[in-house]
Order: C-alpha cells, then sequence, then structure tokens
C-alpha cells in the first residue's frame, strides 16, 4: 500500500503499509491508551508508534481529541508527540477548531468564538484541565490552529465531517495544503461567507437541512435546534431517511417526504459509492460497527458516553468491511 505525504511531521517520510483510523477519542485517554496496545502500537522513546518496524503503520485520529472526557491533556500530549515522530496525524474536528478559536483574540477586546454559555460549556473541562497549565494551553492551540482538514491517500480519504469536492480542490489550488494559513483561519471566523468559513463549517460540521415549520429539537447538552445532520450517502425520501445524527427527530416529522429540491439538492452532495473509501467521525454513532456504505465508515462511537472507541486497519481495499473494525471498551477511571 503506498504512502501519502504527510507534512505535519517532522520525521522523514515512510512507506507505510497500511493505515489505522481512529474516532473521536473526547479525552478518553485510558481507553486510547487500551485501543493503540490492541491496534499494537507502544512506546518507543516515550512515544506511541507502531512495533512492528518491518511492516509499519500510521495512526490517523479523525479529529475531536478535546472537550468533554477526563484525560484531555494527557491525550493532546500523546497526539501532538506522535505526530512529532511522524507516527500518526491528526485531523482537525469541530471541537478542536472551536477551541482555538475561543483561545484567539479578535483584536477588539473579544474572541473569535464568542464565550457564550454554549460555547462556555463545551470547551469547560478543557479548560479546568488546562487551568495550571495556562502556557501549554495557548501553545496547544496553536498547534490546533495548523492541524490538517483532511488526509487524501491514493487508496482512501479522511476527513472530520463531510468531503467536499469543490472546497478541497479550492484549497489546494490556493494553498497547496490540507492546513489553514492564519489568515485564512482568523477569516474563517470573522466571514463566515466566506471560501475560509465555508470549508471550516462544511469539513468540521457537515450537511445539515432546516427542521421544517419553524420546529425546534433541543440537543444533548441542552441547545436548542432549528437544523438537523444529514448523511451524504445512498438515498433519502424522508427526513427519517436523511438523519444522521444522536439526538432524534420528533416523531411526526420522521416519514414527512422531502420536497423535489432537497432530495435533488441532497443527491448533488452525495458520495458516489464507487469513489474511494472515506473514513469520518463526528456523528456520534451506537450500535454495532459497520461500514456506513460499502466505501463510507463513521467511526465515531460515542466513546466519551460510555460508547467503544474504534478504529478501522485500512490497507488499500476498495470496499470497506466489517472485520477490519477494531474496538475497545470504554475504560476511564480517574480525573484528570
Amino acid at each position: 500500500m503506498p504512502s501519502a505525504v504527510n507534512d505535519h511531521s517532522t520525521k522523514a517520510p515512510v512507506e507505510f503499509v497500511g493505515y489505522d483510523l481512529v474516532g473521536d477519542v473526547h479525552g478518553c485517554y485510558q481507553t486510547l491508551l487500551a485501543l493503540l496496545d490492541k491496534l499494537g502500537y507502544g512506546l518507543v522513546d516515550g512515544v506511541y508508534e507502531f512495533l512492528d518496524h518491518e511492516r509499519p503503520r500510521q495512526l490517523i485520529f479523525l479529529g475531536d481529541l478535546i472537550d468533554r472526557g477526563p484525560g484531555i491533556r494527557e491525550v493532546l500530549h500523546l497526539a501532538r508527540a506522535m505526530v512529532q515522530r511522524g507516527s500518526a496525524i491528526v485531523i482537525m474536528g469541530n471541537h478542536e477548531y472551536h477551541a482555538a478559536l475561543y483561545l484567539t483574540p479578535d483584536g477588539s477586546g473579544g474572541y473569535l468564538r464568542r464565550h457564550s454559555d454554549h460555547s462556555r460549556r463545551i470547551i469547560a473541562e478543557t479548560l479546568r484541565q488546562f487551568s495550571r497549565h495556562p502556557k501549554e494551553l495557548l501553545a496547544f492551540r496553536d498547534w490546533m490552529k495548523q492541524l490538517p482538514l483532511y488526509f487524501q491517500h491514493p487508496s482512501f480519504r479522511a476527513v472530520h465531517a463531510y468531503w467536499d469536492d469543490a472546497l478541497v480542490d479550492e484549497m489546494q489550488h490556493q494553498l497547496g495544503s490540507a492546513s489553514l494559513t492564519p489568515a485564512l483561519f482568523r477569516q474563517s471566523a470573522l466571514e463566515p461567507r466566506s471560501f475560509a468559513g465555508r470549508l471550516m463549517k462544511r469539513l468540521t460540521t457537515g450537511l445539515t437541512l432546516a427542521l421544517p415549520d419553524e420546529h425546534v429539537i433541543v440537543g444533548r447538552e441542552g441547545q436548542p435546534r432549528k437544523r438537523f445532520r444529514v448523511r451524504f450517502w445512498g438515498g433519502s425520501y424522508s427526513l427519517g431517511d436523511a438523519a444522521f445524527q444522536p439526538d432524534p427527530l420528533p416523531e411526526r416529522l420522521c416519514n414527512q417526504p422531502l420536497a423535489e429540491d432537497t432530495r435533488s439538492w441532497l443527491d448533488s452532495q452525495s458520495y458516489a459509492d464507487d469513489r474511494r473509501p472515506l473514513f469520518i467521525g463526528h456523528y456520534w454513532l451506537q450500535g454495532a460497527q459497520v461500514p456506513q456504505s460499502n466505501n463510507i465508515a463513521c467511526l465515531d462511537y460515542s466513546a466519551v458516553l460510555g460508547g467503544p472507541l474504534v478504529a478501522y486497519r485500512m490497507d488499500g481495499e476498495s470496499q470497506l468491511r466489517e472485520d477490519k473494525f477494531v474496538a475497545v471498551d470504554y475504560c476511564e477511571s480517574r480525573p484528570s
């Protein structure tokens, strides 16, 4: 299996024979250690890497390392060290993006992400665990700003929430990189309709549809929502078909047919089943670990809520397989 260029590493390029993609960790450090052990990674000179050096593999975190869990600081140190060693790649998730915005002054006395009750609640555990390490937190903020938004390999792709060809192509054309410049990072927050703003919204949070007739659903964290997350594969004929999120739609809406223009738009945004496999996180799944389609796998199984932490062992196959999923049970036992 050919290697892909990783420009977020300080180590010389390695020809990896395979890749291990990991879903949202959210500070579940002990659970992550158990998964690394099960996958065959161990400490070498203080940094985790795949231990079979004759057949090297690289880990790819699909984003959302931070917030909520008891070992956020430890997870960040582990992941950053792996990136520096070249044994891992970390893709930016919406939580890394929002945390970096939250911690970056806007030049006018505020911050690039408003310190609302909702945003404070989301980042509270991360701030608590770094309360005695403020310089570390700012260093991680700067590191998170530079994380790649996606990873492309000849055999597969990886992104936190959604693969948008037009936006990715434009980013490659403008920057030749999967990471934002400081100027574009800032613009993404201050000008949401700019290229940078649309890029960050789409790749880190995915597709959404408006709830009909001004309906509102309340998310698991008490946030009222007028939009809901939708899938981008297969055919959707009703609101219930399209929904892809942990918070259920009101039962009376599930069977409501999609408007023809909405169906057409969703079809135009679909990731076709003849394309190279795509790996995502973000969506808080539960239940059996199986591909969402023959070439899409979501690896977020709600570990921080007590679900398993899940990986997929990618070895170049064009059709994703259920037996390539690897999972460990949640095993956090101590506060950070």
